[in-house]
């Protein structure tokens, strides 16, 4: 039931407001019915009823307004609380004044403005409670009870009931706030680390295309010698296999190169490469691995594809592509001898795991990338920034896996020809 704008101080949910009225309306319509048949005690019940449907009519028309977004704004938190004040001051005037044990209930709602409003504001209403208090001692309809031993009874009975439902409303509203401004709190802690290494990739990513830029000479020249000596007939045959895995190498590092540049929006004239169509997810993976084979020929590389994998579209992402090369090189690093890479699709994500026969490292949160190096933090800011997850943990039977996770609402169905993918 939104009565406020979502933008109100401190964990006041517009929801709990609502919740507060609720319940002060409640409680007024039950004593108004209650009062003389069980406590033998007369009240103007038609007044009574009225302030509680204010109360009733104010919480529809508040519920109307944050549904249906009226031109003017709903009020802010420090008027709906100064209402309930108000209407807690007419209701107790009406029964008894400052005699009545249910003056107290005006306590709860300064303690609610005093824990979520602004400084000036909770004064304003803790202002209004205690002239509210003053008034009743003077200007009240006295309740008729003519037993006096009743009347004691009633008012310690009432006195203690008061403050019963105070210590709960109490209790149960400011807990839920405080609740509220310690997940606030949280979120606002991890935008700002999130923010600060965002702000350290883009840093790194300036250097990264800098260097880029400065190798692209480099590159070219060692691809022309390599070419020049491949062309020569007096290699012999251990030479040349080396030559021509320097030349696969090299080439490799052009089209990383030239997939950077491309990416930032001046391809390079040699070797153009397509960036804004998707790609099918199985072919995306075996290309990868190619990569992976050449710049690893030693290392015993094992891809294992799901073969739905061939009916989904994985966009162009540098930055995912060079997360997978990075989370391999780590595996790598760690057993040359044994690498598995299987990809599939559960619970509607892509998933690719990469597992290796190392040594192995603990179990580690999701996106936790500390002491395990610079390539696996760009992995993870690259894998979360498309709306995915990287976790790591220990094998079964040793080594490490690492898993990257990415919603398929980031994917798109390839339509081939004849129907659906």
């Amino acid at each position: 039931m939104p009565l406020l704008p979502p933008t109100d101080p401190a964990g006041l949910d517009p929801r709990r407001l609502a919740w507060l009225r609720a319940l002060s309306a409640g409680t007024m319509i039950a004593l108004a019915l209650a009062a003389e048949p069980l406590l033998q005690v007369p009240v103007p019940r038609l007044p009574l009823l009225a302030i509680a449907g204010g109360l009733v009519a104010l919480l529809i028309v508040g519920t109307a307004m944050g549904r249906w977004r009226p031109v003017w704004p709903a009020a802010p938190a420090a008027l709906h609380l100064a209402v309930d004040l108000l209407a807690w001051g007419l209701f107790v005037a009406l029964t008894g004044g400052a005699t009545n044990p249910l003056v107290s209930l005006l306590l709860p709602l300064v303690a609610i403005a005093a824990a979520a409003l602004p400084e000036r504001q909770a004064w304003a209403l803790g202002a209004l409670a205690v002239l509210l208090y003053a008034l009743l001692w003077r200007f009240f309809l006295p309740l008729p009870i003519r037993d006096e031993e009743l009347a004691i009874q009633l008012h310690l009975a009432g006195m203690g009931a008061t403050f019963a439902v105070s210590v709960v409303v109490t209790v149960w509203f400011l807990s839920r706030m405080t609740r509220a401004v310690q997940i606030r709190d949280q979120a606002l802690a991890a935008a700002r680390e999130r923010a600060l290494r965002d702000d350290w990739l883009i840093s790194l990513g300036g250097l990264a295309a800098g260097a880029a830029h400065e190798l692209s000479t480099p590159l070219a020249t060692l691809a022309t010698l390599i070419g020049e000596h491949l062309d020569a007939q007096a290699l012999d045959g251990e030479l040349r296999a080396d030559l021509e895995l320097a030349a696969v190498q090299v080439r490799t590092c052009k089209r990383a190169l030239t997939e950077l540049t491309a990416r930032a929006g001046s391809p390079r004239a040699e070797g153009g490469v397509a960036v804004a169509a998707p790609r099918a997810a199985d072919a995306w993976l075996r290309v990868l691995a190619e990569s992976w084979a050449a710049l690893h020929p030693a290392a015993d590389i094992a891809l294992a594809l799901d073969p739905v994998l061939a009916g989904w579209g994985v966009p162009h992402d540098l930055a995912l592509d060079r997360a997978i090369h990075n989370l391999v090189d780590n595996a790598v690093q760690a057993s040359p001898q044994r690498v598995e890479v299987s990809a599939g699709v559960m619970g509607g994500r892509l998933w690719v795991r990469i597992a290796d026969q190392g040594p192995g490292v603990a179990a580690t949160p999701m996106g936790d990338g500390q002491g395990l190096g610079i390539g696996l933090l760009l992995a993870r800011g690259a894998v979360e920034r498309l709306g995915g997850g990287l976790a790591l943990g220990p094998g079964e039977r040793g080594g490490t896996w690492a898993t990257l996770h990415l919603p398929l609402a980031g994917l798109s169905p390839l339509r081939r020809e004849g129907g659906a993918p």
